[in-house]
């Protein structure tokens, strides 16, 4: 088995890999900084708070085995600043084969000081094919300050990887 560590700007990376070709992947997010928004933009909270906009996967568990990896109960989430969301997902990686993602649930968000609707899942596509990675977001339209928006947070599973996207 060998190990190898990414250190991010807003998480740490570990992900190891054994001899039968599977991989366990682990993203422990660093804190980001707490702070009063009062009247703030959503651009002004996002620059005084440093907020990271990248999506992360984690608190996977990982059955491995030769040429397949079974990941059950990931979080799938991503901030904003004042606004969150995110989902629970399960996908596996079959080497040699279409990767899947097998299930979705739990979506949850948080809108601080502004509203937020829905949250609903889009399904691109459950299996990886030909054309592309299997793709599952949720989403939600925030509202406020004289304007509305999109947010999102995607699970892609292809390649023989996963990894997630954000609006």
């Amino acid at each position: 088995m060998s190990t190898e560590t990414r250190v991010e700007a807003d998480a740490n990376i570990t992900i190891s890999r054994y001899a039968d070709g599977s991989f366990q992947a682990a993203t422990v997010s660093k804190a980001t900084q707490v702070v009063d928004l009062g009247d703030m933009s959503l651009e002004a909270a996002k620059a005084r708070a440093s907020v990271s906009t990248r999506g992360t996967m984690m608190g996977c568990t990982a059955y491995n085995g030769s040429g397949y990896s079974v990941n059950r109960n990931c979080s799938i989430s991503n901030s904003w600043g004042v606004t969150a969301i995110a989902f629970v997902a399960n996908f596996s990686i079959l080497n040699g084969t279409y990767d899947t993602i097998d299930g979705v649930g739990a979506t949850t968000q948080n809108c601080s000081g502004y509203t937020c609707s829905r949250p609903e899942y889009v399904v691109q596509k459950f299996s990886e094919d030909g054309y592309g990675a299997a793709v599952v977001s949720a989403q939600s339209t925030v509202s406020g300050a004289g304007r509305s928006y999109e947010i999102w947070v995607a699970l892609n599973v292809g390649g023989d990887s996963a990894w997630v996207s954000n609006s």
